[in-house]
């Protein structure tokens, strides 16, 4: 990862905004189109970042955002592959469409591999528990004193399912209750004593680090990891003191390291590393694209960029290239592809239950 991002950074050493630009967008207006609701963590996060965007698109159009959500981001990410003219108007800002996406779940009438990649911000998740329960340590899920109480926004999402594959993998007995409002639902229900644990995206979790890191009551005990260039699953660099699923794996349950069930969850991480997206629909002219991506990622790496993330999303990003998003996708295609039973798994725990 570390490697894939050194690169796209080495490649604009010497190049200005503006040189090397094939296609002007001046006196136009960028629509980005964003699939999730308004004030919500994606919402923040591109609102933050898009000044810095807007001064490095040559002829320095005027960016408008748009908020498109429904269906856990289905709605959006639908439209924008099969309706939006592919005219470099339109941008989406795509949160969480990799492993939906590649899965093929019966609402999905997109391929995320066919999309064409701007570039991507890697995302992973914290297991956060409260301490009074008896959950401290990644150990303690193994043999928790009584069932584990999992609070989750919806039984079908990527992040449920890897905990449900990870809780089976260890052979930890829970239950899952959902119904909550976003993770600030589930948070408050891990702060009132509710249940035992949640998921936390590092975005919030890094927001609330005071409380999260080796906090009093609630402590993050376990994390997803990030997928590395070597197809391993390593600690987060902004998480280096919390193990990983793997870590956990390893001491708690080796053998499951070679089952569908470790496969299909190593599978939903890797999407992990494309899970805020800048894409444009599929015929997109190379011209068009080549012009955003060097734009695009000339802004993520500036200073101005970096800052406004942590100022308003606390977010000491990484990001990846479009190049080698769209790399990363056609791996895990290609990985699902060479693995059915992972496939069939995913598929069966991804789709809504009747």
């Amino acid at each position: 990862m570390r490697a894939r991002i050194l690169a796209a950074l080495c490649c604009m050493v010497g190049v200005s905004p503006v040189q090397a630009q094939d296609v002007s967008f001046a006196g136009k207006t960028i629509k980005v189109m964003i699939n999730f609701p308004a004030g919500g963590s994606t919402d923040i996060l591109l609102r933050g970042l898009a000044p810095a965007i807007e001064k490095h698109l040559p002829g320095k159009p005027k960016l408008v955002i748009e908020n498109k959500p429904g269906a856990g981001g289905l709605v959006a990410a639908n439209y924008f592959y099969n309706l939006v003219k592919p005219d470099g108007l339109t941008i989406g800002f795509l949160t969480g469409i990799g492993t939906s996406g590649l899965v093929g779940l019966p609402r999905v009438k997109f391929d995320p591999s066919k999309l064409r990649w701007l570039a991507a911000l890697p995302q992973t998740q914290v297991v956060v528990a409260n301490k009074k329960r008896g959950i401290r340590k990644a150990a303690d899920i193994a043999r928790p004193s009584k069932q584990i109480v999992h609070a989750i926004t919806g039984p079908n999402s990527s992040a449920t399912v890897l905990t449900s594959l990870f809780y089976g993998m260890v052979g930890a007995p829970h239950k899952f209750v959902s119904g909550y409002r976003g993770q600030a639902g589930t948070i408050l229900a891990l702060q009132r004593g509710e249940v035992d644990a949640a998921d936390m995206g590092i975005t919030i979790f890094l927001a609330k680090a005071a409380a999260m890191r080796d906090g009093k009551d609630l402590s993050g005990i376990l994390q997803r990891g990030v997928l590395n260039d070597k197809g391993e699953l390593v600690r987060h660099r902004l998480l280096p003191e919390i193990p990983t699923a793997v870590e956990a794996i390893k001491a708690i349950n080796p053998t499951k390291l070679n089952s569908t069930e470790f496969k299909a969850y190593k599978i939903v991480v890797g999407t992990f590393n494309v899970q805020f997206g800048f894409t444009v629909p599929p015929k997109t002219d190379g011209k068009i694209v080549s012009t955003l991506r060097k734009a695009i990622t000339a802004a993520l790496a500036s200073t101005e960029a970096k800052s406004a993330a942590m100022k308003v999303a606390s977010f000491d990003y990484d990001f990846i290239d479009g190049e080698a998003a769209e790399k990363e996708l056609a791996g895990l295609r290609d990985e699902l592809r060479k693995a059915p039973e992972a496939h069939k798994l995913l598929l069966r725990l991804m789709s809504p239950h009747k």
